[in-house]
C-alpha cells in the first residue's frame, strides 16, 4: 500500500483535493479564505515558474546564461521591437491625417 501511495502521490493528492472541495466548496470560492481572486491569478503563476526554474539543472542554466547572443536577441525582440513598431505606426498614422 505504501509503495502504491509513493508511486501515485500526485493522483492521490488530486483525488483528496477534489473530495475536500466537494465537502467545503466555500473554502475556495471568491471572497473565501483562500482568496482565489488573488492567489490564482498572481501567486500561483509565480510559484509554478519558480518551481519550474528550481528544477532546472545548474549546468543547463549556466549554458543558457552564457549564450549572450541569444539572450540579447530575445531581449531586443521582447523589449524594443513591439515599441518601435507601434511608434512607427503611430507616426505614420498621425502624418497621414
Amino acid at each position: 500500500m505504501l509503495n502504491f501511495a509513493t508511486q501515485n502521490y500526485f493522483l492521490l493528492g488530486m483525488c483528496f483535493a477534489v473530495f475536500a472541495a466537494y465537502l467545503h466548496p466555500g473554502f475556495g470560492a471568491n471572497g473565501g479564505p483562500l482568496k482565489p481572486e488573488i492567489t490564482v491569478s498572481k501567486l500561483a503563476v509565480r510559484v509554478m515558474f519558480l518551481i519550474s526554474g528550481l528544477s532546472l539543472p545548474l549546468t543547463e542554466l549556466r549554458a543558457a546564461v552564457a549564450n549572450v547572443k541569444a539572450n540579447l536577441l530575445i531581449q531586443v525582440r521582447i523589449s524594443h521591437l513591439p515599441h518601435s513598431a507601434s511608434l512607427i505606426a503611430h507616426t505614420r498614422l498621425t502624418l497621414s491625417c
